[in-house]
């Protein structure tokens, strides 16, 4: 491949990575908006872009493939390509989890309306905070931002505690609202945990240090995986986030 087409390459795999990534934190806040404020229409906009998002998906992995195999020196060019690949899958992940949870609302709004948890409510907000500084890392080419979700602490057990709480507390539940309640539970740790490998592709992008690290087997299996995700992905923990870094950033 001549040099010239790495660069149109590069460029475009870029642009692509982008574009994927606005739709993903845009499902993200609409799915998380729809449950805090029981609006049918979010969780229709949280999910009305699948077709789009799969696109992105396929061609970030066929380009990945074509600039992997050309023999790109080991450089900041060939880190951003294993980053993006990287990147794709966790924002598939991502898109797959906020648009369940825009699927589990929209079920819960057709019965009798269910009380929010003020647990659930705080975890979506810091999950959406999560993701914009990943966003913002992005596009910016920031580490700062990557950083930040990396090197917080102590969220995954303020999340436990909080949630086991609310459960603790005198209001009495039906089990729609339990199994609700747990089941976006369950999706925004998944997307917490997709948080921390998109700041850390980022990371190894930016300066090439990691926590996860990044091989040639390790994009292959990043390629691999940014094909068509299974509907049930493995639940991870949170790691390390901290409430009041977080809310100081923005978009």
């Amino acid at each position: 491949m001549e040099t010239i087409n790495i660069q149109q390459h590069l460029h475009v795999l870029r642009s692509e990575l982008l574009a994927m990534a606005r739709l993903t934190q845009r499902a993200v806040d609409y799915s998380i908006k729809a449950y805090q404020l029981g609006r049918i229409e979010f969780c229709q906009h949280a999910s009305n872009t699948d077709d789009e998002v799969h696109k992105l998906q396929r061609c970030i992995a066929d380009r990945g493939h074509v600039l992997l195999s050309s023999g790109l020196p080991v450089d900041s060019h060939s880190r951003f390509v294993s980053s993006s690949l990287r990147i794709c899958s966790a924002l598939h992940i991502t898109y797959a989890a906020a648009t369940g949870i825009a699927q589990d609302t929209m079920l819960s709004l057709k019965g009798e309306r269910i009380a929010v948890s003020p647990a659930i409510e705080e975890m979506g907000q810091l999950v959406n905070c999560l993701v914009r500084l990943c966003i913002v890392a992005l596009f910016n080419k920031q580490i700062q931002p990557a950083k930040t979700v990396l090197q917080s602490d102590g969220t995954g057990q303020w999340f436990d505690l909080a949630v086991y709480q609310w459960y603790r507390g005198p209001i009495q539940r039906t089990n729609a609202q339990v199994r609700l309640e747990l089941a976006i539970h369950k999706s925004l740790d998944q997307i917490a945990e997709q948080t921390h490998e998109i700041a850390d592709a980022i990371t190894f992008w930016l300066d090439g240090n990691h926590y996860i690290g990044v091989t040639r087997e390790s994009a292959a299996y990043a390629l691999r995986q940014s094909l068509p995700v299974r509907k049930q992905e493995k639940t991870g923990h949170l790691r390390n986030a901290s409430i009041d870094s977080c809310r100081s950033r923005s978009i």
